[in-house]
């Protein structure tokens, strides 16, 4: 069941996100005394100020988790009437003149979403993606004690004691972190992983984030297309299925990989299918959103053109090894696009692991699956890299 994580928008997302504040924070983990609030919803003034983001994690139409970024102005930020970081700002202007502070607070995870700790982890990398967009140089937040460990992971260190605050009947934690930090566990994995700088760039405060299970597909052949998609965490299978039925795999995608974005430039419908094959952690950008941002500005349209211009250069060789090479030499080349886009495995160093089969291999390559499982055999010989029927480890030198 997917997930998808994005920045209220509507009267009704936003009220979803004051209902779901009360729902955690008074009813479930009996904050504020425990007493229902009359109208069943917590908002403050900061929720009506255009320099705030409440971002809300929805699965099936029902919201299991929230977030609220605000950026710091004329009447200072939500956080203050808990703990007062004005020396800690005015530590940081004494260095740099141009510093800008944002809170992020009012989070609040259900008892169902607490269960999947990559919710937590996507609304606060939605935030860092925000604060990139606003220009923000340091996060601030006073963290629920128990919550300590999650901010922690994010790059924030604790800049006080815990103080008890008796509103809501629990203890705080003054926290704060250079915005350098969250964008490095947010993000570089990603440029790392060969994604173009340019989307980061350009569109990191417009992300919508949706979580995969196993299995789940994010898109089928003939579907409508309208957005364009990263891969963060996981993998994702393409696939199409021809004329006769049969179902051809096109690539297995891994962090940093960048798919659909046609639909970003015409409207023809999805020319293949886009499966998790694994749980997964996908970045969407909107046609409506990418467009926006990018009207009127001459040199984000010139870096685009690059773009585009380098993954057209990668179509038309493989377009090229598919026509006129023989089979050998398009299993081998199959093989290096594997080994590019694999990740390196999280208990074996010195190993990418990409997870994908001799089937799908050899429908990626267009030849027969006895060619794929020879050629596996000899690099296997060779001490080149290992398989099995659901992954290929390749062996750095």
């Amino acid at each position: 069941m997917s997930t998808l994580i994005k920045v209220a928008a509507t009267a009704k997302e936003i009220d979803a996100v004051f209902k779901l504040r009360h729902q955690v924070y008074v009813v479930e983990d009996q904050k504020f005394g425990g007493e229902i609030f009359p109208d069943e919803r917590i908002i403050d003034r900061f929720d009506a100020m255009p320099f705030v983001a409440n971002i809300i994690a929805v699965e099936n139409d029902v919201p299991i988790g929230t977030l609220r970024l605000a950026k710091n102005g004329d009447i200072g930020l939500p956080i203050d009437k808990y703990f007062d970081f004005s020396e800690y700002n005015n530590s940081l202007l004494e260095k740099d003149k141009e510093v800008l502070l944002a809170s992020a607070g009012m989070l609040a995870i259900t008892y169902k979403g607490r269960n999947k700790r990559n919710v937590i982890m996507a609304l606060f990398k939605m935030a860092t993606g925000i604060c990139m967009e606003w220009g923000i140089t340091h996060v601030v937040a006073t963290a629920n004690h128990e919550t300590v460990s999650v901010y922690e992971h994010l790059g924030f260190e604790s800049i006080g004691d815990k103080v008890w605050i008796d509103e809501i009947a629990n203890y705080i934690v003054p926290m704060a972190a250079p915005l350098s930090k969250p964008i490095e566990w947010a993000f570089g994995g990603l440029v790392d992983n060969r994604l173009d700088a340019f989307w980061l760039d350009y569109f990191s405060g417009r992300f919508e984030r949706i979580l995969l299970s196993s299995g789940e597909a994010l898109f089928r052949q003939g579907d409508e297309a309208d957005s364009v998609y990263i891969v963060d965490d996981g993998w994702i299978s393409i696939s199409i299925v021809d004329e006769d039925g049969q179902e051809l795999n096109l690539a297995q995608l891994s962090k940093g990989a960048l798919f659909g974005e046609l639909a970003l430039i015409d409207d023809s419908p999805r020319s293949a299918n886009a499966v998790a094959v694994s749980g997964a952690d996908v970045i969407r950008l909107s046609k409506s959103d990418f467009l926006g941002t990018l009207s009127g500005s001459e040199a984000g349209t010139e870096r685009l053109l690059k773009v585009f211009a380098n993954r057209i250069r990668s179509a038309d060789e493989l377009a090229m090894v598919m026509a006129y090479a023989p089979q050998t030499g398009r299993v081998r080349f199959a093989l290096d696009k594997l080994r590019e886009a694999a990740v390196p495995h999280r208990k074996l160093p010195g190993v990418l692991v990409s997870k994908t089969s001799p089937l799908h291999l050899a429908q990626t390559a267009g030849v027969r699956e006895y060619e794929v499982r020879r050629i596996l055999a000899l690099e296997k010989k060779n001490g080149c890299l290992d398989y099995s029927e659901r992954w290929i480890h390749f062996f750095q030198d």
